[in-house]
């Protein structure tokens, strides 16, 4: 006996196996700030969409720039107050500075909070955390595996029909 798919069909039996291996690890390494035993997660999610010919993982969060950084990292730079006198931040008490200082830079502390016209930001290497989820092997079986699965649960019931 013959079982007809189309492709529309076809289609949605990849985007249900899509949705429960790759996007789901997706979700799952999407992780901001400090590889932490309670890693935060990123102030937004990821949606699936499906468009005729392609499947598209959106990031919806209105700042673009936080899952870019996440992902590329971000360069040494040094931050300068712009639209006030000074930055402000709460002052460590166990951290120690270990950057050399900026030439020209005032910085003073009061109350608990450091003020400085400028600071050295240490920069970050990315977490390619897109990357690995695309490229890790285990994610790629165990699309297989819901591919196989997805397509035999329709192809039986159809039998059944």
């Amino acid at each position: 006996m013959k079982v007809k798919l189309y492709k529309s069909e076809i289609n949605d039996v990849v985007f249900r196996a899509v949705a429960q291996t790759f996007f789901k690890n997706l979700q799952k390494n999407t992780f901001v700030g400090r590889k932490t035993v309670n890693k935060a997660r990123i102030m937004s999610d990821w949606q699936l969409k499906k468009t005729k010919n392609y499947l598209h993982f959106q990031f919806v969060n209105p700042n673009f720039f936080e899952i870019y950084a996440q992902e590329h990292g971000i360069p040494k730079m040094i931050i300068s107050a712009k639209n006030k006198k000074f930055l402000k931040f709460k002052k460590t008490k166990t951290r120690k500075s270990t950057y050399e200082k900026i030439p020209g830079n005032q910085a003073f502390e009061a109350d608990g909070y450091v003020y400085a016209k400028m600071v050295r930001h240490p920069g970050f290497e990315g977490r390619r955390f897109i990357d690995k989820t695309m490229n890790d092997t285990k994610t790629w079986k165990e699309f297989d595996k819901q591919i196989e699965k997805i397509f035999y649960a329709e192809v039986t019931s159809r039998l059944k029909n």
